[in-house]
């Protein structure tokens, strides 16, 4: 445990968040923070390969004790639990060159996360009934958690039922503009309202249809194009947004 506080929760009407991340990507866990209610539960994934190419892979304490003083200063009397996962170097293999066809012992590439292992264990040490797992790049809507608890009478009727999600992202062209502002900070839809403004300007886009995807999903715009541009406020060029026929479907 890298933290774990002693809130006791009720299992049975209880959901938790759970995720995985790497320490890259702790800022995108953050979010989460603000935007869940209920328990959180996280597996931070890391490995020393970093240490043999004399990078930052030595700052794992320092950084897990900066995690550490997050939590206590957010978890607002929710149940936050934050663990280690941790890979050696004898995972990391060695770099082919396919022109030779010979190894380059000198050249080293990050260890395959296993992703599947790592969803496996943030929802074992989950101490509710009902789990959300989402990837650590996700944020949830706005007032989402009270909706599940909504929904928890009718979840626990019957066999086991899962809820599926639609879940978005912000197109290149909005990502792009936002890093060249002077504040540099994203601009999340936090609810339906501001989500459907966002999707008729095609800042945000179904999950993987950003630009280059866009020519597999031609039918969701009014625009026929393949090869559309950004405009300068970050909206896509010539996109007219996602049709309303097409919007029930996402």
């Amino acid at each position: 445990d890298v933290f774990s506080n002693s809130v006791h929760i009720d299992s049975e009407n209880e959901i938790t968040l759970a995720t995985f991340t790497t320490k890259n990507r702790w800022p995108a866990v953050e979010k989460i923070f603000d935007a869940w209610d209920g328990p959180i539960t996280i597996v931070i994934y890391s490995y020393d390969y970093n240490a043999r190419l004399n990078r930052d892979g030595s700052g794992l304490a320092e950084f897990f004790r900066s995690v550490r003083t997050f939590a206590e200063e957010r978890a607002h009397g929710r149940r936050i639990r934050i663990l280690s996962y941790e890979s050696k170097m004898e995972h990391v293999k060695p770099i082919l060159d396919t022109v030779t066809n010979t190894y380059n012992a000198g050249a080293w590439k990050k260890p395959f996360i296993p992703f599947n292992a790592l969803r496996n264990v943030v929802m074992d040490f989950s101490e509710s009934r009902f789990v959300f797992p989402v990837d650590a790049d996700f944020v949830p809507s706005e007032g989402l958690y009270q909706e599940f608890k909504m929904l928890l009478p009718e979840m626990r009727q019957g066999e086991k039922k899962a809820l599926i999600v639609p879940h978005w992202e912000l197109s290149k062209c909005f990502l792009n503009w936002t890093r060249a502002q002077k504040d540099g900070v994203l601009t999340y839809p936090k609810d339906f309202e501001s989500l459907y403004k966002m999707l008729r300007v095609a800042s945000v886009t179904p999950f993987h249809g950003s630009l280059g995807q866009f020519k597999f999903a031609k039918d969701m715009f009014t625009s026929g194009s393949e090869a559309l541009g950004c405009n300068a406020n970050g909206t896509l060029g010539n996109a007219g947004g996602v049709k309303l026929s097409n919007y029930p479907k996402w």
